[in-house]
């Protein structure tokens, strides 16, 4: 009985019970009465515990989200609070369902920090294969390849040098990527089939960034221009470079380089980061879209240049990130024919899976 009442005593602290209903216990009213009690303790308690499960569950992944409204801007769209978790995660932006990576994915990143100027995935075009830099096996940062559920992890790479900015070419076939760690950087195309890797140019210099072409003949990549930084592309049998875009700013309001280029899927638009002309010095940064020679720039509203970006599979919508503060970065989604734009997550880059889904690097 002194259990009972000491467990009905904390039940009604936490639910503030009438004071009489103990004394009516003390007092031992009809046992239908006194069992209906208890049972409706127990009932209290067991919603008690269910609210504590919830809670944790919530606190746990995170806010749920309700997407964004379009609007010309991003922060005038910005929800309250914008979903993240604390490991990478995808994001249906149609349902906000968020999805953690799976755990043999994430082990496979080791130490490898975030290149912060590129993405460390890449997806295959059908969204099923991840291309990913992780700690190898000589603890230099190398290429993954895994299923996007963490099926078949494998190390594709092993550069002396390292290897890092991976791009998967539309038919699945071969990943360019980086060598030779920062600066005076080499490209390297991979078999994916066989493993072997092939030099396609030496000595590039800020080479990173890399993307194939939308028909897959060539590697667009970020390098020295004659006037700064620029999109260089080159073939993937390897060969001459061709400067794509190098924008020198010489009108108020121009882009005045070109780094981090992303080509939409059928190759029309290019977006890419650079500083801006004001009062006649370079300004910024700021996250570019434009023809695919260079011409008719616009500012997206996205600050943060440095992130490549990345573009659905139909080429509708474009995600790029946004600073909020020194340490918050925001992932904006810009719809490119009207130019609405939405924050729809917290984190330093991203990628499309599908038209409906980004995966979601949270470290910088």
């Amino acid at each position: 009985m002194n259990e009972t009442r000491e467990l009905l005593e904390r039940v009604g602290e936490r639910f503030d019970f009438p004071e009489q209903a103990f004394e009516g216990l003390q007092r031992r009213r009809e046992r239908k009465q006194r069992n209906k009690r208890i049972a409706g303790g127990v009932v209290g308690i067991a919603v008690f515990v269910v609210m504590v499960l919830i809670a944790t569950t919530a606190e746990r992944f995170g806010p749920s989200f309700t997407p964004a409204s379009s609007g010309p801007t991003a922060t005038e769209s910005t929800p309250a609070v914008l979903p993240a978790l604390h490991r990478d995660y995808m994001i249906n932006l149609n349902t906000g369902v968020l999805t953690p990576l799976p755990d043999a994915i994430l082990r496979s990143l080791g130490e490898a920090e975030n290149g912060g100027w590129e993405s460390q995935y890449a997806a295959s075009s059908d969204g099923s294969q991840l291309a990913f830099v992780g700690t190898g096996d000589d603890g230099n940062r190398q290429i993954f390849t895994a299923g996007i559920d963490g099926a078949d992890v494998r190390q594709v790479t092993h550069d002396p040098t390292g290897a890092r900015s991976p791009s998967w070419s539309p038919d699945g076939t071969k990943i360019a990527y980086g060598g030779g760690g920062w600066g005076q950087r080499s490209l390297f195309i991979l078999d994916v089939a066989t493993g072997e890797s092939t030099f396609i140019t030496d000595g590039v210099s800020d080479g990173w960034g890399t993307q194939f072409s939308p028909d897959g003949s060539s590697v667009l990549y970020t390098g020295l221009a004659p006037t700064g930084l620029g999109i260089m592309s080159v073939p993937v049998a390897g060969g001459r470079s061709t400067l794509l875009i190098n924008p020198e700013g010489s009108a108020e309001g121009e882009p005045t380089e070109a780094g981090a280029g992303s080509m939409s899927p059928d190759g029309s638009l290019i977006s890419f980061g650079g500083g801006r002309l004001e009062g006649g010095t370079s300004a910024g940064p700021w996250r570019w879209i434009a023809n695919a020679d260079g011409t008719s720039a616009r500012s997206l509203p996205c600050n943060y240049a440095n992130s490549a970006g990345s573009w659905s599979p139909n080429g509708r919508r474009l995600s790029c990130v946004s600073a909020s503060s020194e340490s918050r970065r925001n992932i904006t989604v810009v719809d490119v024919i009207t130019g609405d734009a939405s924050q729809v997550a917290e984190g330093y880059n991203s990628i499309w899976l599908d038209d409906h889904t980004l995966l979601v690097e949270v470290n910088g």
